[in-house]
């Protein structure tokens, strides 16, 4: 059985199955609920550059899950930042036509255009991060790397350099 690396956590290239994925999100989830538990113990929020680096870190590691996902399902990156740039476009365009039609007061917590707005952003995440999981990796090795082993991650394929007769060769 393969031992689970926390450079598979962190490393955005190679594979992960739909158990990788959920054993990232629960370590996310933990982490997220050691720092409210901790808050709530202390009575004291995390704020300022350490909620920022802690926040940045798990941010990261919530990237590399999707990215390595993505990856057995044979899509790159690139799929990851369309949804990204989609999501942000599609947040600023209903916020601001709800603001339009409604006005700005629409928009403070707890009124129904905020919850309207938030409902609208984040149905298509959650529609999103159902996909991830249930759709079915590429049973084979595919260019991202072998498929996962039993510790839910595969490593990364070693990038392939080429020298100057290799690239020469190719080319003719």
């Amino acid at each position: 059985m393969s031992q689970l690396r926390v450079s598979d956590l962190f490393d955005p290239r190679g594979r992960a199955d739909r158990k990788g994925l959920v054993m990232t999100a629960a370590v996310l989830i933990g982490a997220q609920a050691a720092i409210v538990g901790t808050s709530y113990v202390t009575d004291d929020a995390l704020t300022g550059a350490a909620a920022m680096a802690i926040n940045g870190v798990l941010m990261w590691l919530g990237l590399v899950a999707v990215s390595k996902r993505l990856h057995d399902l044979g899509y790159g990156m690139k799929c990851l930042g369309f949804g990204l740039l989609a999501t942000m476009a599609l947040s600023v365009a209903v916020a601001f036509t709800t603001m339009l039609l409604f006005g700005e007061d629409a928009l403070l917590p707890g009124a129904p255009g905020f919850l309207a707005v938030a409902a609208v952003v984040f149905a298509p995440v959650i529609a999103s991060t159902i996909w991830l999981h249930f759709a079915k990796g590429d049973a084979g090795a595919n260019r991202f790397g072998p498929p996962p082993d039993e510790s839910g991650f595969s490593r990364p394929t070693p990038f392939l350099r080429r020298g100057p007769a290799q690239s020469a060769a190719a080319t003719t």
